[in-house]
């Protein structure tokens, strides 16, 4: 959780400027071979028809646990989306020509040339020798489509601590602004839906007949990537209630003894 800002890190805070060189200074198509070499170096491209055919004809073993053809290419819980739900996500590129080493982020377009992303991306790198940010499309190896910039400074939060995850922010500046649609930053003052007539969303009924006495945690404690709700009865019974994230039904199932005894316990977390 990042920590309260002090006077001391003003000086230290990222410009909200627009502010970019008179011309970019890396072209183009150098930008755009860093983003297939850092591709190259991290992910695999789909293989050809060619490719799927030779593969076919020879004797295949079960895929282990570890092979890429086992894994889901998603994050938990997610699924293929395309560039124009979110135009404001870009790809983060890094490739150093000097170790033949590279990998990709991901980032945030807040501004037409700022980019705001994780701290661990860009930690002790040199984004503005070696980085290449690419917009408006998700092909990694596609290199017509999309917009490609430079990077003319990157910042990264005075306080980020790898160890403990600690700050973990950074912003890009690019060396040239780009066209697509930006993510408003979110206000001190946002609240509920943002609109004076109807600050409140309707209420969304969870279940009913809950008579918990104290609440222990939240949080996907399942695995399926839906939030659960862990909580202690009366009579000291500890009861799991998994979601089911159907707010047109009900968002959590019938609950689950996970066990007795829990009433010994002054608090639990």
């Amino acid at each position: 959780m990042a920590q309260p800002a002090t006077a001391a890190d003003a000086s230290s805070r990222p410009t909200v400027t627009l502010d970019h060189p008179a011309a970019p200074k890396t072209p183009a198509k150098e930008l755009r071979q860093r983003v297939i070499k850092a591709a190259e170096d991290q992910a695999a491209p789909a293989p050809d028809a060619s490719e799927a055919s030779d593969d076919t004809s020879s004797p295949s073993s079960p895929a282990s646990p570890a092979s890429p053809s086992s894994q889901s290419p998603f994050i938990i819980g997610g699924s293929e989306t395309t560039i124009s739900a979110a135009p404001w996500m870009v790809q983060l590129a890094y490739y150093d020509a000097t170790t033949d080493e590279g990998f990709f982020c991901g980032g945030t377009l807040v501004a037409p040339n700022k980019v705001l992303t994780a701290a661990h991306c860009l930690d002790g790198l040199d984004w503005t020798a070696n980085g290449a940010v690419l917009a408006g499309t998700t092909d990694l190896y596609d290199d017509t489509t999309g917009t490609v910039a430079g990077v003319h400074r990157q910042w990264q939060h005075p306080k980020y601590d790898g160890d403990l995850i600690k700050n973990d922010v950074a912003v890009l500046t690019l060396d040239r602004p780009l066209e697509q649609k930006t993510l408003r930053l979110a206000a001190s003052d946002d609240k509920g839906t943002g609109k004076s007539a109807t600050p409140w969303s309707p209420r969304i009924k969870a279940r009913t007949g809950w008579k918990f006495t104290a609440y222990v945690t939240n949080g996907d404690v399942t695995g399926d990537a839906i939030a659960d709700v862990i909580a202690r009865d009366s009579g000291g019974t500890l009861w799991l209630y998994p979601g089911t994230n159907k707010a047109s039904s009900s968002l959590f199932a019938s609950r689950i003894k996970l066990g007795t005894g829990y009433n010994q316990y002054n608090a639990l977390f």
